[in-house]
């Protein structure tokens, strides 16, 4: 099952993922503005609580779905990492975002680290849509499929060139990503000593 081009399981994690996410950057912003440890330590158990709740959003998207085609006879079961990955690469994301838009001006750091977070997402709807007709062939990956299938087999030389997956083109595809937040990250960096300059 898809929703729009995104199959129901990338769905569920892109669902859980940007929920995280948001949770997640609340609770930075207002411990920024919070003094009390008792009240930041509370934000901070409230940011783990998220983490750990996200596989059970993406089973909670996913199940009804599972248990439908159960009922026609047709047992799917994904992946753990579907369930995982969500948390995992909001980390991952989280930790590039204060790396790279290290805190200057609040309002600056503030609009650069929307854009971050815009480009992500953008990126990985991009990287778990199907590009290609869902039920008659997959094409994921952007800018370069890592993996794709298509349902008209053509085989030459015992070799099926319909159906593949691509380690390289998937590593690529997340240097393209990490190209473009170095460039996001190096223009932050000029307009922060511009702005000190200035002064």
């Amino acid at each position: 099952m898809y929703v729009w081009l995104i199959p129901l399981p990338l769905f569920g994690s892109l669902v859980a993922g940007t929920s995280l996410a948001l949770v997640w950057i609340g609770v930075a912003t207002l411990r920024r503005h919070v003094k009390a440890v008792v009240a930041r330590g509370l934000l901070l158990s409230v940011a783990v609580v998220a983490a750990f709740l996200s596989p059970f959003v993406v089973d909670l998207i996913t199940r009804d779905e599972l248990q439908r085609m159960a009922k026609l006879g047709v047992y799917a079961h994904d992946s753990p990492y579907i369930f995982l990955a969500p948390a995992f690469l909001v980390a991952v994301l989280f930790a590039i975002s204060q790396f790279a838009f290290p805190r200057g001006r609040a309002n600056t750091a503030r609009h650069w680290n929307l854009g971050f977070w815009l480009i992500a997402f953008v990126f990985t709807v991009l990287n778990i849509a199907n590009w290609c007709s869902p039920g008659w062939c997959e094409r994921f990956g952007f800018p370069f499929p890592y993996s794709w299938w298509s349902d008209a087999i053509m085989i030459i030389n015992g070799e099926n060139l319909t159906a593949g997956h691509s380690l390289i083109a998937f590593l690529t595809n997340i240097l393209v990503f990490l190209f473009v937040v170095a460039a996001l990250a190096c223009s932050y960096r000029r307009s922060l000593r511009r702005a000190q300059s200035s002064k």
